[in-house]
């Protein structure tokens, strides 16, 4: 660690591979490989010893000092929960591979097997509640929103059923989404897609977590640029490459003819 006002540096730990820190960077954990994968916690002071011989980091949250991770058994993996240095929760063994993980404001674990099943469990204190399945043939990623996580469920060829799991739920909002481009905007509170997307175009959707609410058709790329505000291209012509570009603020206005391409939105 290197103090900028100091102009000094002190050694923290030798032999790390990773570490996963909060926000202010002044507490965090980190993995060493000097004896197996060991895995620390760093108070601010110093490091204090969570676990060894773990196989893979699946999930932390440094500010509520909790870690998710495997241990390899044999040729399955078995999932643990652990607050701080307490003792280990087993969450689920015989897991063929490892997991995709969230944790949600420090109170609720999600997870998906590896049979395509979201489990959920509550935190409570340095313990879980039971764990339950909020969902089967779940194979994208869980896409982190205001009140939960969205993700695809029941997948068929490009498209699947739209979900969001919050407080230990988990439901259905729309069918027939295209399983790119699904997008939440920076506040949190809205996600945007495809639905019933073709060739090269689609139906652009958003929903707050009910009922969805279209924005347009024919829609052939969109891109979000803040909370309510995102632009899109819709009736492109393949041949020309080129279509008109939208503006759309909860209403939409056309700015442009014979756009072929967006720039990408790195704010």
């Amino acid at each position: 660690r290197y103090t900028i006002k100091k102009k000094d540096n002190e050694k923290i730990a030798g032999a790390v591979t990773e570490y996963y820190y909060n926000d202010n960077c002044d507490k965090f954990y980190y993995l060493t490989n000097d004896d197996g994968q060991t895995l620390y916690y760093y108070n601010g002071k110093e490091g204090l010893k969570i676990v060894k011989d773990i196989y893979d980091v699946a999930a932390i949250d440094v500010d509520h000092k909790i870690a998710v991770y495997t241990k390899n058994d044999k040729s399955n993996f078995t999932l643990y929960f652990q607050k701080a240095d307490k003792t280990a929760v087993k969450v689920e063994d015989d897991l063929k591979t490892t997991v995709n993980v969230e944790i949600y404001k420090g109170k609720e674990l999600y997870y998906i097997n590896s049979d395509k099943e979201l489990r959920y469990a509550r935190i409570r204190g340095n313990k879980l509640a039971p764990v339950r399945t909020l969902a089967d043939e779940v194979t994208t990623s869980l896409k982190a929103y205001k009140k939960g996580y969205v993700f695809l469920a029941d997948i068929d060829g490009n498209s699947g059923d739209l979900y969001v799991a919050k407080g230990g739920r988990a439901k259905k909002i729309d069918s027939d989404v295209y399983k790119s481009n699904i997008t939440v905007n920076t506040k949190g509170d809205k996600i945007y897609y495809f639905k019933d997307y073709g060739t090269s175009s689609g139906e652009l959707y958003y929903t707050k977590g009910g009922k969805p609410k279209l924005i347009a058709s024919d829609v052939y790329k969109y891109q979000t640029i803040k909370n309510d505000l995102l632009y899109y291209i819709k009736d492109y012509n393949v041949q020309e490459r080129s279509g008109d570009l939208y503006r759309y603020n909860g209403k939409s206005k056309m700015i442009e003819s014979e756009v072929r391409v967006m720039a990408a939105n790195i704010s």
